[in-house]
């Protein structure tokens, strides 16, 4: 069996959610016949193939891009000639060239759909898109979810639900396993032993959905109306870090706020462990599971985030792994970070919570299994 990954931009070029997921499929099914195809990430650079974590590439030339959206005939033409009859198409939502693909029946074998997130960002664009989207929906043989919030939040999905399967994402057997050693040694819910200063740590790209300036404004007043130290760290780039920056110095928060900018896996993992909890103030149904929050949650760290119709608040559970605040409420995302900030038992019991969830429902070995059983039945239709 052929499996064919049709995806937007891959790794290096793109570090996010999606080509994450892409390479857990592609690292779990390693003995099947596989590639992945995207395009270039700059416009006009040449077709390549290469190698990535021993995962075939396919790198498209790109002619044009649209709303975050790269245009390539080769794509179009390589998503049909590079599949098999016999083999599963895997198309990564969203992408509209591949919807525009899957119109005119540019692909092989089965298709499966991997709904990642909804497509919120293409806000004036969407009434044109949306009947692409219903269509793609009709024709997938199998839809992928990350939670029940990803069906019940869309205005599509619910329609498709016989189709949908759920299959949460997951964290690397390396992060997990570090994540384990940590707790073993340092308890649930602490950074750094004898440290006072309460540390809170953002993860994830600083783009619009993020809400990082209500964090921002949110931890001004925690260092003006707390009783203690602080400090809060940014790790991760985008296109809101220049204006996020500038934030900081408006509010005059620049001796305790930090940004990493990008930075490696395992310098990822040492900001973790230097943390106590992790926020994640996102204010758009774009953020659709944020495996971030796992990231966090394998360390024994609590999570606030963010009452979202999508798979958010399934993630971190509110009362068990951390606290789910209402999107853009600075009030109570304020109200949140100062309960962490004051009750060190408290952390203790949400991280010990965080952690557990991971072991029970997020591990790499668990969401490979949950997408063998799905192949499985997809081959015997």
């Amino acid at each position: 069996m052929k499996l064919t990954h049709l995806t937007k931009i891959y790794f290096p070029e793109n570090g996010g959610g999606i080509s994450q997921a892409v390479e857990t499929i592609a690292d779990g099914f390693r003995g099947e016949d596989q590639e992945v195809i995207c395009c270039q990430g700059v416009t006009g650079k040449e077709k390549s193939e290469d190698v990535y974590n021993g995962i075939p590439v396919l790198r498209c030339k790109q002619f044009l891009n649209v709303a975050s959206t790269p245009f390539s005939f080769q794509f179009l033409k390589e998503m049909k000639e590079r599949g098999e009859e016999d083999g599963v198409t895997i198309y990564n939502f969203p992408y509209p060239l591949c919807d525009i693909g899957i119109l005119f029946h540019r692909y092989k074998g089965k298709l499966i759909l991997w709904w990642h997130c909804d497509f919120v960002s293409y806000k004036k664009l969407a009434p044109f898109y949306r009947p692409f989207v219903k269509h793609s929906l009709k024709k997938a043989d199998m839809i992928l979810v990350s939670s029940d919030g990803t069906i019940d939040g869309s205005d599509l999905l619910p329609k498709f639900r016989e189709k949908c399967v759920k299959v949460p994402y997951s964290i690397s057997d390396e992060h997990l396993a570090e994540g384990q050693a940590y707790v073993q040694e340092n308890g649930f819910g602490r950074g750094k032993e004898g440290d006072e200063t309460i540390h809170i740590l953002f993860l994830g790209r600083l783009v619009w959905y993020k809400g990082g300036d209500i964090l921002l404004r949110a931890f001004r007043r925690l260092v003006d109306e707390g009783n203690g130290s602080y400090d809060l760290t940014f790790v991760g780039g985008g296109p809101k870090q220049d204006e996020l920056e500038a934030l900081t110095k408006e509010l005059g928060l620049e001796e305790c706020v930090r940004f990493t900018g990008m930075i490696s896996e395992e310098e990822k993992r040492e900001e973790i462990k230097k943390s106590d909890f992790l926020v994640l103030p996102s204010t758009s149904e774009a953020e659709s599971f944020a495996i971030v929050q796992i990231e966090a949650m394998a360390f024994g760290k609590p999570v606030i985030n963010t009452r979202l119709n999508s798979g958010v608040p399934y993630v971190s559970i509110d009362g068990e792994s951390g606290i789910t605040v209402t999107p853009r409420s600075e009030e109570e995302l304020l109200a949140a970070i100062k309960k962490l900030c004051e009750d060190e038992s408290l952390r203790e019991t949400y991280g010990r919570g965080a952690y557990e969830r991971v072991q029970k429902e997020y591990t790499r070995e668990r969401m490979i299994k949950r997408l063998r059983d799905g192949f499985e039945k997809l081959r015997g239709k």
